[in-house]
């Protein structure tokens, strides 16, 4: 079997989120699926139903949890309709590792 990568993409392009509560009108999802024929599934969203909760926003270390269960639609026009249950990250933001 030869080895397969999938990506999530998740971007807030509408406001800077700085509190915590659902926060799912703020987001755009992106999800590159590629199976082990190397097919990729394209899906986009949220669709109705998803979740994007921050839990916690942690200014002193600059680090945001959140919690989330995205419901994706394909984007080939099958209809096709992929969740991601039980989504949870912590990501350290305004980090940079930068050179002079």
């Amino acid at each position: 079997r030869g080895s397969t990568s999938s990506a999530l993409t998740i971007t807030a392009p509408f406001s800077t989120i700085t509190t915590v509560g659902n926060k799912i009108d703020s987001i755009l999802v992106h999800f590159t699926a590629e199976n082990s024929n190397s097919n990729n599934g394209e899906f986009g969203g949220p669709r109705p139903g998803s979740t994007f909760i921050i839990t916690k926003i942690v200014q002193q270390n600059k680090i945001i949890s959140r919690e989330f269960e995205f419901i994706l639609l394909e984007q080939n026009g099958s209809n096709k309709i992929l969740t991601l249950k039980d989504g949870r990250f912590d990501f350290q933001f305004n980090a940079c590792k930068c050179s002079n």
